[in-house]
């Protein structure tokens, strides 16, 4: 799935893809960006639910957050749910693949309005008070600039959170997951092109390292690989890794609404998100220490956690 990216509001910011962007990610890393930014996905209510979250405020203020909220989605639907739900759901599909979002806030003075629009966080420099974003060279032929300065405050900025690492700390996650192949090294898919089958190459061996190297990789998350069989790890392990991704997923989903609710403030709307009827960090860290006593079995687990 592609960033979406609200091009129609004018700004300073640069617009272009970075080099290199539509290269086929290793397979691993390119699965566990896709179930990241299913975490996203939260806001919207399943078949005879009630919505998990909701906007609080007058009815004059929650009109301006949607307002801003489906400039962040980069589409404006009819009922405002679906507006706050996409416009969480691409900044985590830029957490997911950035490990950090950035925004330009436009304002509107004629509408008393803001909208923002999402920009490349690549070539983008953290100066004092500003951002300074250089164009790749590559792109330079389809801008009118080739630089440009933001004041910070006209940036919007989320980054991943410090308990998953920040937005440094995923990069390297994903720096770690695209270190090997799971085809193999090179040499051995050089050899199986020719239609040769090293005989010193156990490939077992190599698809145990490359599981366990995942495992480490993706530790802080306990993401499981989309793997639940249990060739090189315990039952236990498997199910405790598996508390540790909703944990993650709960901690992703605190971080996100907070971070809605600042810019919220920051924009003088007084409104904001509450997450209804669904875990805490704090609540999912419990069942999991609840299991590894255990005072709770596997399936006992699963329902104490929405």
């Amino acid at each position: 799935m592609g960033k979406r990216n609200s091009s129609r509001n004018k700004g300073n910011a640069l617009h272009f893809v970075s080099p290199g962007a539509y290269d086929t990610p290793p397979l691993y890393r390119h699965m566990f960006q896709e179930d990241v930014q299913l975490m996203g996905h939260f806001s919207r209510s399943r078949r005879n639910e009630k919505p998990s979250l909701r906007l609080e405020g007058a009815e004059e203020e929650v009109t301006r957050a949607t307002s801003v909220c489906a400039s962040i989605a980069g589409d404006r639907h009819y009922r405002g749910e679906e507006n706050i739900s996409g416009a969480i759901e691409n900044v985590v599909l830029h957490l997911a693949y950035d490990g950090k979002a950035l925004f330009e806030v436009v304002d509107d003075p004629e509408n008393s309005a803001f909208s923002l629009s999402s920009f490349n966080p690549d070539y983008v420099w953290n100066l004092v008070f500003s951002y300074l974003q250089v164009a790749p060279r590559a792109s330079w032929k389809y801008l009118d600039r080739k630089y440009t300065v933001l004041a910070k405050s006209a940036v919007w900025r989320v980054d991943m959170p410090q308990e998953l690492g920040g937005a440094r700390g995923f990069r390297r996650v994903l720096k770690e997951m695209s270190a090997w192949s799971s085809l193999g090294p090179e040499f051995y898919q050089h050899d199986l092109e020719r239609r040769q089958l090293p005989k010193e190459f156990v490939f077992g061996d190599y698809r145990k390292a490359h599981q366990i190297q995942l495992y480490r990789a993706t530790r802080e998350w306990g993401w499981n690989g989309r793997d639940w069989s249990l060739d090189y790890i315990t039952e236990y392990y498997q199910f405790y890794r598996h508390l540790t991704f909703k944990w993650a997923q709960a901690v992703l989903r605190e971080h996100i609404a907070g971070e809605f609710n600042s810019l919220f403030r920051r924009l003088g709307i007084s409104a904001q998100i509450v997450v209804e009827g669904l875990s805490s960090p704090g609540d999912v860290l419990e069942v999991r220490e609840q299991m590894r006593a255990g005072a709770l079995d596997f399936a006992g687990a699963t329902k104490a956690i929405r």
